[in-house]
């Protein structure tokens, strides 16, 4: 049954339908490659913290390192993570979606790392003082000094 299909332009047909889901979804081969990388990311409890003129006290803040590998300056990002607690993910968020999602305005040079701190507790209700962790970090959103922006609404590249 299948010899009636050897045609040399029927081939080519398949294999276009295998290869076209592969590059819809990206404008460029940029989105395959990740301008940034986050390391070191722990959880930290503040005594005393300051973010845009507003000090805050006895705070709950995620911090991790930020290396900006692209040409470019960043100068604004989004971050998204999940946080847990004893294994199971907190179910109480402001968010619909379950997910923490915050953002940095921050200007960061090329090939530079910058330590990034975010608070807490300014969007999630500690009741508790059970131990969390922070799993699925990403940037959604990076804006470079230049107008251009990169995303990976899917979270691609979560750690």
């Amino acid at each position: 049954m299948f010899y009636k299909f050897k045609s040399r332009s029927f081939r080519f047909f398949v294999a276009l339908l295998f290869l076209l889901p592969l590059f819809s979804s990206c404008v460029s081969s940029d989105c395959f490659n990740c301008p940034y990388r986050i390391e070191n990311i722990h959880v930290d409890f503040y005594k005393k913290y300051s973010a845009s003129d507003i000090e805050y006290t006895d705070c709950r803040c995620v911090v991790f390192d930020f290396f900006n590998e692209d040409e470019k300056p960043v100068c604004y990002f989004k971050v998204s993570f999940s946080v847990y607690f004893d294994g199971t993910e907190y179910e109480d968020f402001y968010f619909s979606d379950k997910s923490f999602c915050t953002e940095c305005f921050i200007d960061i040079e090329p090939f530079e790392k910058a330590e990034i701190t975010v608070n807490l507790e300014e969007l999630i209700d500690f009741e508790t003082d059970a131990d969390f962790e922070i799993k699925n970090v990403y940037l959604s959103v990076i804006c470079y000094s230049d107008g251009s922006i990169w995303k990976d609404e899917y979270g691609i590249f979560a750690r």
